[in-house]
């Protein structure tokens, strides 16, 4: 748990408000089959490594915009 502490020190309020949504709304798009459950985490990882995460990432999206386009049939 201490670790986690740490590392969150790294990320402003906004940011972790940012990711969890992001986690909720990948929950929803795996369980809904919108996107393949190993492509959306492994698309989670590379979103929250990205050194420029806080400046692409935090532009507000509309409500109902995913953070995966819809798959394709």
């Amino acid at each position: 748990v201490r670790e986690y502490l740490r590392q969150s020190k790294s990320f402003s309020i906004k940011e972790l408000e940012q990711a969890l949504a992001d986690c909720l709304e990948t929950d929803l798009d795996i369980k809904s089959g919108r996107i393949a459950e190993d492509l959306a985490v492994e698309l989670l990882l590379v979103k929250y490594s990205s050194p420029l995460f806080p400046k692409i990432y935090l532009k507000k999206k509309k409500r109902h915009e995913s953070n995966f386009p819809l798959r394709k049939h």
